[in-house]
């Protein structure tokens, strides 16, 4: 639970951040909402940890530990990969949704 707490907090952190760096650093004539920011960042960290656990569920459903052996003891290839299955589509269809895409 700590960790995904941790998770989640951090996300909305990095979210933030990038905001603000790009609003006030990079480009200053940029006018950044962290609004929308922090509810990206909050969905983007639920549905990572949804997406983990998913894949975790299919593969203790089907009974296997590792969808390879490209990575031996690490779950395989697509472990690296499981929760931004679910978080990077949600992400774009708020964006769109916002009006930014």
């Amino acid at each position: 639970v700590e960790g995904a707490i941790g998770g989640v907090f951090t996300c909305v952190l990095a979210a933030v951040a990038i905001g603000f760096l790009f609003g006030n650093l990079i480009t200053p004539q940029l006018t950044v909402n962290f609004i929308p920011l922090i509810i990206i960042g909050v969905c983007d960290a639920v549905l990572s940890i949804v997406g983990d656990l998913s894949f975790s569920l299919i593969k203790r459903t089907i009974g296997i530990k590792d969808y390879s052996n490209l990575f031996p003891g690490h779950g395989g290839m697509l472990d690296r990969f499981d929760s931004t299955l679910f978080a990077v589509p949600s992400v774009i269809v708020y964006l769109a949704f916002v009006g930014i895409l």
